[in-house]
Parts: C-alpha cells; sequence; structure tokens
C-alpha cells in the first residue's frame, strides 16, 4: 500500500508539476498575449487618433472651403439684391417726379383753360367789336361819298334810316370794351 501511495503521491507530485508547468506556460502566454493586445489597442488607439485628427483637419478644410463659397454667393447675391433695389427706387422716384409734375400740369391746366378761355373770348370779342366799327366807318364812308356823287335827290331822313340795313352785331354789341 506504501507503494501504492508512493505513486499516487507521485502521480499527484508530476500533476502538480505539471499544472504549475501549464500555469506558469498560460501565465506566460497570457502576459505575451496581454502585451501584444495592448500593444495593438495602442497601435489602434494612435491610428485612430491620427484619422480622427486628419478628418477633422479635413473637415475644417471643407467647412472654410463651403464658408467661403456661402460668403461668396451671399455677397453676389445681396450686391444684386441691392443694384435691384436702387434701380426700384429710382425708378420709383422717376414715376413720382412724372406724376408730381401731370399733377401739376393738370392743376394748372385746369386753372388756366377757364383763363384762357375766358381771355380768348374776350379777344374774339374785341376783334368782332372792332370789325363792326370798321364796317361802320366804312358805311359811314360810303354813304358821304355816295352823297357827294350822288345826282339823284336824296331820300327822306326817316325813311332813309329805316330802309338802311342794320348789321346784327351792331345791335348785339354791348361789349365792345371786352366784357
Amino acid at each position: 500500500m506504501q507503494s501504492f501511495a508512493e505513486r499516487i503521491d507521485d502521480s499527484f507530485e508530476k500533476a502538480a508539476t505539471g499544472a504549475r508547468d501549464i500555469s506558469a506556460l498560460l501565465a506566460e502566454t497570457s502576459q505575451s498575449t496581454g502585451g501584444m493586445i495592448d500593444q495593438q489597442f495602442a497601435g489602434i488607439r494612435t491610428n485612430i487618433e491620427q484619422e480622427g485628427a486628419s478628418m477633422a483637419a479635413a473637415m475644417r478644410t471643407a467647412c472654410e472651403q463651403a464658408n467661403a463659397e456661402l460668403e461668396g454667393i451671399l455677397g453676389q447675391t445681396t450686391e444684386r439684391f441691392q443694384s435691384a433695389a436702387a434701380e426700384l427706387r429710382g425708378m420709383s422716384r422717376e414715376i413720382q417726379r412724372e406724376l408730381e409734375s401731370t399733377r401739376e400740369a393738370l392743376c394748372r391746366g385746369a386753372v388756366e383753360l377757364p383763363q384762357e378761355t375766358a381771355q380768348q373770348a374776350a379777344s374774339m370779342r374785341r376783334a368782332v367789336a372792332d370789325q363792326i366799327k370798321a364796317l361802320e366807318e366804312l358805311n359811314e364812308i360810303v354813304t358821304r361819298s355816295g352823297r357827294a356823287y350822288d345826282v339823284s335827290q336824296p331820300a327822306p331822313v326817316n325813311a332813309g334810316r329805316s330802309a338802311q340795313p342794320v348789321s346784327p352785331g351792331v345791335s348785339n354789341c354791348t361789349c365792345a370794351d371786352g366784357g
């Protein structure tokens, strides 16, 4: 039994030694594997940081370019809008000036038209009165010269007046002075 116990002890010792060897091997392997994993994670972190920095730089550059393009487009749009607004303001002022001058012309025309009509009517009345006076004077001259050269007997005064033609403007014209 003792030999059996020694064999079992030897087996246990061999098993313990094997377990220790396996444990040492596992520890060594896990340490080397852990170190490799740490190195790989460090490499991955470094790559991620580098990629993140380059991506951030690329994003900043793209944003700056986009901002510059947007500023240019907005600047051009603003300039076009301002020029269109200035053009509209100018046209509005021109239209306002023309409306004002048209309004003034209409007011002047409305005020001056009756005055001009009255002045022209008065002028025509004066011209007609002057023509009537000229006709009367011509009639008197003809009448006087006719008596001087007339061989026949003059007609009685009442009969001569009623037979003498009366011009319609003479009896109706009471406004020889223009009124």
